[in-house]
């Protein structure tokens, strides 16, 4: 169980953001990542979802995961490398909390990272629902992964 999961009040504010729509919660070494609901809301029903083993190494060249609905795919990045040290094996049986609880329950793998530096170059919050135009968390609004409205 990831300390995102652990947390009762997730605070979005505490993630960064990439412009390919992957959160990640830093503790140190320790990346945990997900996807947001800007995702989710896309592929709407997801009916498969792939994602690494433990101790495969992720790099930022090659997608680690892959979801998929009936009508979209979407392959899920990461802007650091490093070693899986966990996968959310929950979501192979329950992928609905992938679109129910993302930032909680939704979380994808964690990983180690030996070099962090990149993450400080990621989107905060408030930089990331600028730059798509839309509120985390927020089921009003539904948003294409190019961020514009639908």
């Amino acid at each position: 169980m990831t300390t995102c999961s652990k947390k009762k009040n997730i605070d979005l504010d505490d993630f960064k953001y990439t412009s390919t729509h992957e959160w990640l919660y830093v503790e140190g070494n320790l990346i945990t990542i997900g996807v947001t609901e800007v995702v989710t809301k896309k592929l709407g029903s997801i009916i498969y979802l792939d994602l690494p083993d433990i101790d495969d190494e992720i790099l930022t060249i090659v997608p680690f995961g892959e979801i998929e609905s009936v009508d979209d795919t979407y392959d899920v990045n990461c802007p650091v490398e490093g070693e899986t040290t966990e996968v959310n094996e929950t979501l192979m049986n329950k992928l609905d909390i992938l679109d129910t609880d993302p930032y909680k329950k939704g979380w994808l793998i964690k990983l180690y990272a030996e070099d962090v530096t990149a993450i400080s170059e990621l989107m905060t919050r408030d930089e990331y629902e600028q730059k798509f135009d839309i509120n985390l968390n927020s089921r009003k609004r539904k948003t294409k992964l190019n961020g514009s409205r639908k």
